[in-house]
C-alpha cells in the first residue's frame, strides 16, 4: 500500500517506506490518497485544493481559499480560510456548507 508524505512542500509517494516519486515545488501543505489510491488530494500554500494523479499532474481543481482538505468517502471536505467547512464533489461542485 502506498502512502503520501509532505516534506518541505513536496508530496512524496512512498511504497513500503521508500520514496518512489515526488512532486511539488515547495507549495504543498497537505496531501492524501483517495480510497483506491488513484488520486491524491493536495492543498497548496495559496489555498488551492487540487486532485492530482500519482505522477503529480493536476487532474482537477476542486476549490480555492482553503487551509485543509480531506476525503469524505468520494467527496471532499474543505476547510476554508474563513473557517467554514464545505462538502464538495470530486469535480468541485459544492454540495453544502457546514457551519
Amino acid at each position: 500500500m502506498n502512502s503520501v508524505l509532505v516534506n518541505n512542500g513536496k508530496a512524496e509517494i512512498q511504497k513500503d517506506g521508500i520514496t518512489v516519486s515526488s512532486f511539488g515545488h515547495g507549495e504543498i501543505i497537505c496531501a492524501e490518497f483517495n480510497s483506491d489510491q488513484s488520486l491524491i488530494l493536495c492543498v497548496t500554500d495559496q489555498g488551492k485544493v487540487e486532485l492530482r494523479k500519482e505522477n503529480g499532474s493536476v487532474h482537477k481543481s476542486v476549490a480555492t481559499n482553503a487551509v485543509y482538505a480531506t476525503f469524505e468517502g468520494h467527496d471532499v471536505m474543505v476547510t476554508t480560510m474563513k473557517g467554514k467547512v464545505e462538502l464538495r464533489k470530486e469535480n468541485g461542485n459544492l454540495i453544502k456548507v457546514l457551519e
